[in-house]
This record gives structure tokens, sequence and C-alpha cells, in this order.
């Protein structure tokens, strides 16, 4: 994991200051950069009762214009949270590394929609600290899949906007947990 984490961003700066071929009228840019802050929701219902079942989401995505209105991408980001039921302290930190295809189309003056999916790979870590027990510790690492959705109002080069996004994660770990959830949020970035 700590490997993926360096290479992650070495990754993207070199994607991004490539010599593409420049594509002519890309909606969102011939290549862009973002930020988002999210809110993610768990679908689980055990992981409500352990007062972990939703958060904050912090993550960076950028994208390359590959067609006039196709875009591929990769997104790196982070949920954590942590809660307590019944004496138990409970810590959730989950890593998704996305790999995505996304259709953007103007739908008004500097207005874009875009929408897509791709493939992940997730890494969830679950610390508890238990009553006379001591903390115990367990992480998972699998692969998994998302659809989204978003809006962008672009300007100049910045852009700013909303997105949707379910993550359904592979269940064939040895977590216990159910970790699909579903985020909406903001993103804010530049294009190149």
């Amino acid at each position: 994991m700590k490997n993926l984490i360096l290479i992650f961003p070495a990754f993207l700066l070199v994607f991004f200051l490539s010599t593409a071929q420049a594509v002519v009228e890309a909606p969102l840019g011939d290549r862009y950069i973002a930020i988002k802050g999210s809110y993610v929701r768990m679908t689980d219902s055990s992981l409500e009762r352990l007062d972990i079942d939703g958060g904050a989401y912090v993550g960076i995505e950028g994208y390359v214009a590959i067609l006039n209105n196709i875009y591929v991408g990769a997104e790196y980001g982070q949920y954590r949270v942590s809660g307590s039921s019944n004496s138990v302290k409970t810590e959730l930190i989950m890593t998704p590394i996305e790999l995505n295809a996304k259709y953007a189309v103007d739908v008004a003056e500097n207005l874009v929609l875009d929408i897509g999916g791709g493939l992940s790979y997730n890494h969830l870590k679950v610390k508890q600290k238990l009553p006379f027990r001591g903390t115990h510790t367990s992480s998972d690492s699998g692969s998994g899949m998302q659809l989204f959705s978003g809006i962008s109002y672009r300007t100049g080069r910045y852009l700013v906007g909303l997105n949707a996004k379910y993550h359904i994660i592979n269940d064939e770990s040895s977590n216990r947990y159910d970790t699909d959830s579903w985020r909406t949020g903001a993103h804010m970035g530049v294009t190149f």
C-alpha cells in the first residue's frame, strides 16, 4: 500500500505533464485536476450501529480528454471516521484508488454534465478499542467499481461543481463489513 501511495502521485505527474495531442473544444478542457470533498454514507447497517456509517471524504482527481467528449483519469482519496457504541471505540479508514472513464457534454453555456464509471483498488483499516481487551486492528484490500455523475460550471481555466458516486467493493474479502457507499459532494479544479 505504501508503494502505491508513492507511485500514484508520480503517475499523476507524468499523466498530466505528458504532451498529449490537443483536443478541440473538449467540454472540461484537454486536461484537468480537481480536489473533492464529499459526504460518504455506507450502506451496511452494522456500521450504523458502530456509529461509523457516514463522514467526510477528501480526494484529488485528474482527467485527460482522449476524444472530444471522452475522458480517462484517476482519483485518490481517503475516508476516515471514528465512532463509539456500547463502550467500543471504532475507527474506520478507507482509501480507494480509482481508474475511471467518463463522457462529458455541454448542457448550457459554461455548464458541463458528465457521467462515467471505473475500477478501483480499495484498502480498508478498522481499529477497535475494546474495554478490558485492548485494541484490535484489522485491514483488508480488494477490488471495486464505481458509477458517478457530476455537473461543473466552467469559467476560463477554472471549474467548480457537484458530484455523486456509488462505490461497490468486492465482498469476497475476509472483512466482516460491507463497505459499499454513496458519495455526494463538491469539487473545484483547474484545466490545462
